[in-house]
């Protein structure tokens, strides 16, 4: 393992409780990219940290963080096909989940492309989105293990990528996965236990 990838592994806190609502939350990302990728932390408005990048689609690099701010974010540039965001996510402990089409993740393309965003551009990028509704669910990108993605994240396995839907190789794509549930997510539940209790009863 290169110094590089060792200090990647190394552990990020990132306790920016500040305004937030959401207890800490342990998050472990093994992350590659066609071509590069940025990742950071923030809120539903923009980003407050940018914890690092890597611009080797070789590589897989494993982040492990503490999160407070509800969101994460990665701003991926591709420079040509093949193109996608690949890896795996774990919250809290729990099991590896491939970033794959369904898993949670949504993503906007930037207007224009081409030249890998600043972390201005990033946050001004994720308030367009937001005032257009312009999130969209990811796509299934194009790169395969060893054309695109490292064939390996740790010792899990490449297991496809990500892209957005709207957009082709060569351009840059913000994508966003909350780590707060959606308000009405546990009511049909609650729901439900209420009702069989009032059955019960």
């Amino acid at each position: 393992m290169s110094f590089r990838s060792a200090a990647a592994v190394s552990v990020i806190a990132v306790c920016l409780a500040a305004g937030s609502s959401l207890a800490q939350v342990n998050v472990a990302a093994w992350l590659s990219a066609d071509n590069r990728y940025d990742l950071y932390v923030g809120t539903g408005t923009g980003t407050t940290t940018m914890i690092g990048g890597v611009a080797d689609w070789t590589r897989a690099d494993l982040w492990n963080l503490q999160v407070s701010t509800g969101y994460i974010y990665v701003a991926s540039t591709d420079f040509g096909a093949p193109y996608g965001l690949g890896g795996y996510l774990s919250i809290d402990g729990g099991e590896f989940l491939a970033l794959l089409p369904g898993s949670g993740w949504e993503s906007y393309v930037v207007p224009g492309g081409g030249n890998h965003p600043s972390q201005a551009v990033v946050d001004s990028s994720i308030t367009d989105a937001n005032a257009g509704n312009l999130w969209a669910p990811v796509s299934a990108g194009t790169a395969v293990p060893g054309f695109g993605l490292p064939h390996f994240y740790g010792s899990l396995p490449a297991q496809g990528c990500i892209w957005d839907p709207r957009s082709q190789g060569g351009s840059t794509v913000i994508f966003r996965y909350s780590l707060v549930p959606a308000p009405g997510a546990v009511l049909p539940l609650a729901g439900s236990l209420l009702a069989f209790r009032r059955r019960r009863a």
